[in-house]
Formats: C-alpha cells, structure tokens, sequence
C-alpha cells in the first residue's frame, strides 16, 4: 500500500500501481505587507515593541515561512514503511511596521526607512533562498516505523519541515545586517546618508554566495520587493 502525505494530516491511499508525482518545490512569495504608525512618547501603545537606549523610533520586521511537505510511502510490513519526499511548498512572507513618535525628526524617520530598505533587500530574492533550502530534500527516503504509520509519517514530515523553516532562517541573517547599520550610523546619531549606512551594512553582513547583491551593487532598476519579530 502507498499514501501520499501533503502537510501534516492530509493522506490520500492508493495502490501500488499508482505512478509517484513529479518532484517539485513549489514557493510562494506572498507581496511584503509594509505600514506606519504614530505614537504619543508619554503613552506609546502596548503592542508598540520596546525601545532601548537612545532610540526614539522602531522598525519591526517579521519574516514569515512555511513549508509544507509531501510524501509517498510504501509499506513493507504492517509496522514499518519508507517514506520519499516527492513535494515540499514554501510560502512566505513579510510583514513591516514602522513605529514613529507624533511629529518625528526628519533624520529619525530617514532612519527607519534604512531599516526597512535592508529587510525588503533580503526579502527581494527570498524566493531563491527557499528554493535552494527545500531542493535537496525532494527525492529523499526514511524509513518510519510503529504502530500507527500514518501518525509517525505525519511526524516525521513535520520535522522536516521545520528543519527547512528554520534552515530559510539560517540563510536571511537580517538582523545582523540590522545591527550593523545601527554600529554604523550611532542609531541615527551620526551624520551619513542612509543609502551609503545601507549599503556598507549589506557589503560587510550579507552571506556570500546567497545569489543576491548588495544594494550598492544592484542592476539599475532593481526594485524592492513563525517566530519573534526583530526590531530594527
């Protein structure tokens, strides 16, 4: 007997006969949802991340996947079976707040808008981090084993697919890139433009070999695109 598992809890039995589907890695690249808010100093809202230091603004960036994963498995005896990966979807996305004092310097909300500038250049190309993260788990085999097989079956692919979430995680090392443009411009304290802080932040921080180019290195044109939230 073969079933075939998408996500967790979906199973569908067949036969042996039944032909597998054609691997694939299907992404899904939801649009960056981005807004602003205002706030009163003296009574900022509750839901408004903390501020530290000196800062007087906040962006929050929250980088969202999902992997669903699918599998064909073929019993060898009533407890035990081998499993192969033959389907894994990524959905992802990205949501933005920026959190602006009432009335905001100019260099502050300047400021946040680097933040922002470097989570949609991470976010840009998100798609090609995924995909090289999920690829090499279609075509894999295990072997499962129990009782109830389905259930370990279910198990098992949910591990591998936080393996892979957290793996896209790995990969997008934004906040380091975050910190580095706050070392770098004093948290708005010193006098240089955002799009050169941006574009050293990204220079020095962005892994190599991760198929996208730092900001000062864009083609012309180039536009802009289950966990904390990072606050910038």
């Amino acid at each position: 007997m073969r079933w075939w598992v998408i996500g967790v809890v979906s199973l569908v039995v067949g036969t042996a006969s039944v032909q597998a589907e054609q691997p694939q890695v299907e992404v899904v690249k939801m649009p960056a949802q981005i807004g602003t808010r205002y706030f009163d100093p003296k009574r900022p809202p509750r839901e408004r991340p903390p501020l530290t230091g000196i800062e007087e603004a906040v962006c929050a960036g929250d980088f969202l996947s999902d992997a669903a994963v699918g599998s064909q498995a073929q019993m060898t005896d009533a407890t035990h079976a081998k499993a192969t990966i033959n389907k894994i979807k990524v959905t992802l996305q990205l949501n933005i707040t920026i959190w602006l004092p009432n009335n905001p310097q100019k260099w502050t909300a300047e400021h946040e808008e680097g933040h922002r500038q470097i989570s949609e250049h991470y976010y840009r190309n998100a798609e090609v981090v995924a995909r090289r993260v999920a690829e090499p788990y279609i075509g894999k085999s295990f072997d499962i084993s129990g009782g109830d097989l389905r259930r370990a079956l279910s198990a098992a692919i949910g591990k591998i697919a936080e393996e892979i979430t957290n793996e896209y995680n790995r990969r997008m090392p934004v906040e380091t890139t975050q910190a580095r443009y706050d070392a770098i411009t004093d948290h708005s304290q010193k006098d240089i433009p955002v799009a050169d802080a941006v574009a050293q932040a990204l220079k020095e921080t962005y892994p190599a070999g991760s198929g996208i180019v730092p900001a000062s290195m864009s083609p012309p044109g180039a536009g802009a695109d289950k966990g904390a939230v990072p606050k910038f």
